[in-house]
């Protein structure tokens, strides 16, 4: 694999666990529904601790991601905090 396919495919294994991450969130904060029961569930706690998760990857890869990667990050942070706003009481 030359560097061109290393670093794109690097890109998209960063952008899959960035989304992971997000989508867990996204369950946890009741902005989706859990794909096992088919209902919105609230667990702030949990969605809280994937927040940080996700908070802590972007702290501990400054410097180190390509644009696409940071700007990905930094989009999916700034929504979840928004969502977790609106749902905290």
């Amino acid at each position: 694999m030359d560097t061109m396919e290393n670093s794109e495919n690097s890109e998209n294994l960063f952008a899959a666990l960035v989304y992971s991450l997000y989508m867990t969130a996204m369950q946890q904060l009741g902005a989706v529904a859990n794909p096992m029961s088919g209902h919105k569930e609230c667990d702030l706690i949990q969605a809280k601790i994937s927040i940080e998760m996700i908070d802590m990857l972007a702290a501990k890869t400054v410097g180190h991601l390509s644009e696409y990667e940071a700007d990905f990050i930094r989009k999916s942070i700034e929504q979840l905090h928004q969502l977790f706003d609106q749902a905290s009481p």
